[in-house]
Order: structure tokens, then sequence, then C-alpha cells
């Protein structure tokens, strides 16, 4: 691994305990340590599998121009440790197919819209159909949306929900799971915005990838109201290869 890619996994893992610093504080420290402490340890850990694969330490067997090795690996680390925290309730998770969240209605509708505008942009912004060898188009279609919506959607909005209130997601005030998904969308916006210059100089380029903190927003928007991450990995999925087709 690179020092350029541990400093980025230490600013990232820095920018998220900060986050859910900063969440506790709004909160009144009234939370659950228990299932906060664990989380920054969980989101490095999983970043340097990623960078290990990404550099070649985890083999390369597969072949490409990306990261399959590390998206592999570390999809299996998030999975290991949701069956091992939520393996009696996936459904918090967002491990169901059932689209029955506490408005499935709006979901769907978002879910709509955001396709429409994603292929919209795609085709008025980057005119021209991508080419890319079918090993990575299919890289595009799978990896990405898989690792990343059950890390940031899945297990850790799942942990910080746990954290952020005092009776798991059945707790009538919904002020914790709205802190939960404001940080989940920063933290995935901060992923596709933070680099160094090489010398523990942190960057935060904020206007590099607004998208990214976009559609972390509207996809965040789009598993709370249906429950599940079904549609969040399709949206994810069609966002990353859309380019191959309009």
């Amino acid at each position: 691994m690179s020092g350029d890619s541990f400093q980025i996994a230490v600013f990232e893992t820095l920018f998220l305990l900060v986050s859910i610093f900063a969440a506790t504080l709004l909160l009144g420290g009234r939370v659950r340590w228990i299932w906060l402490v664990p989380i920054p340890v969980v989101a490095f850990l999983g970043k340097l599998i990623l960078f290990f694969g990404a550099h070649g330490t985890l083999g390369n067997w597969i072949g490409g121009n990306y990261n399959w090795e590390g998206k592999i690996y570390s999809t299996a680390f998030t999975l290991t440790l949701i069956i091992l925290l939520f393996g009696r309730d996936l459904k918090q998770v967002g491990l169901t197919l059932s689209q029955k969240g506490i408005a499935p209605r709006l979901g769907i509708a978002i879910t709509s819209v955001t396709l429409i505008a994603t292929i919209v942009w795609n085709a008025l912004y980057f005119p021209g159909v991508k080419s890319e060898p079918i090993i990575d188009m299919l890289y595009q279609g799978s990896m990405p949306s898989l690792d990343e919506e059950l890390w940031f959607r899945g297990l850790l909005l799942a942990m910080l929900v746990k954290g952020f209130t005092t009776n798991g997601v059945i707790r009538k005030d919904h002020y914790g799971i709205f802190l939960a998904a404001v940080v989940v969308t920063f933290q995935f916006w901060a992923a596709h915005s933070i680099t160094t210059n090489g010398d523990w100089g942190f960057i935060f380029r904020a206007w590099y990838n607004p998208v990214a903190g976009i559609y972390g927003a509207l996809w965040i928007t789009v598993r709370l109201a249906t429950g599940s991450l079904i549609l969040p990995i399709i949206l994810h999925t069609v966002a990353n290869i859309v380019g191959y087709f309009v």
C-alpha cells in the first residue's frame, strides 16, 4: 500500500470520527457508545482492505483496470460483520426484498425521478457512448454499488441508528435516525472527495465530485423510505454504467 492511500484512509476515518462526535453533541450525549465506538475501526479496516486490493497485495486474479480484488474482499468483510451483528434481523441493514419502509411510495417516486435525471444528465453533459473492455464494464455494473451500498447505507447506517437511538429503529423520535442519515451522506461524499498531497496534507475537494453528495442524499432517502437496499443498489449501478449506453 502506498503512503498516499494510507493517509487517505486515516483522513476519511478522522472525518467520520468528527461527524459522529458532532452528532453525539447534538443528541446531548444520549447515545449507545457500544455501537458507535467500533464504527471508525471497522471503517478504517475496510478502507485498508480496499487499498490493499488496489495495490496488488491481495493478488490480481481477475484483471481489468479496476480494483476487483479490493472490492470483493471489502464486500466480504462488510457482509461478515452484517451477519455477525444483524444476522437475526437483516432488515435493519436493508437486506430485504420488501419495500415497506416509512414511505415506500415516496421512495419509489424518488427512484423514478432520479433514474430519469441520471440518464438525461449523462446524455446532455457526457455525450457519446463510453467504451471500455467488457471486464471493466462488468466491474462498474457490480462492485461499486454492492460494496458501497452494503457499507454506507447498510452496515454504517444500521450501526449509527443503533448508536443514536435509545431503543433502536423503533424509537418514536426520529431525530437520531435523521442524524445517522446525515453522517452517512457526508461520509459518502467525503469518500469521493478526500485526498492528500502525499505529505499528510489534508485536501477536501468539495466541488470535485458534488454529484456524489447529491446522489448520497437521494439514495439514503430512498433507503429509509423503502426500508431496503434494493433500489439504492439499482440507482448506484445505473449511475455507474449509464455512460456506456447514452
